[in-house]
């Protein structure tokens, strides 16, 4: 599940044609959500298995 998320779910809702419509706010919390829902996930995984592993920090995209 965090590798969808992570790969497919996270690029999808980045991609800025796909945000037609959402406020600034609205994309600002949902992406914050969703980053923190990853983040979280990661971190389960390295629970589950024993480890310790910590979240890496968002890619940013940045359209110009």
């Amino acid at each position: 599940m965090h590798t969808v998320c992570n790969e497919v779910l996270g690029p999808v809702m980045q991609n800025p044609d796909n945000q037609v419509g959402w406020t600034d706010l609205v994309t600002k919390d949902l992406m914050e959500r969703f980053n923190n829902f990853v983040a979280q996930s990661y971190v389960l995984i390295g629970l589950s298995k024993g480890r310790t592993l910590l979240p890496l920090p968002n890619k940013k995209i940045i359209h110009s």
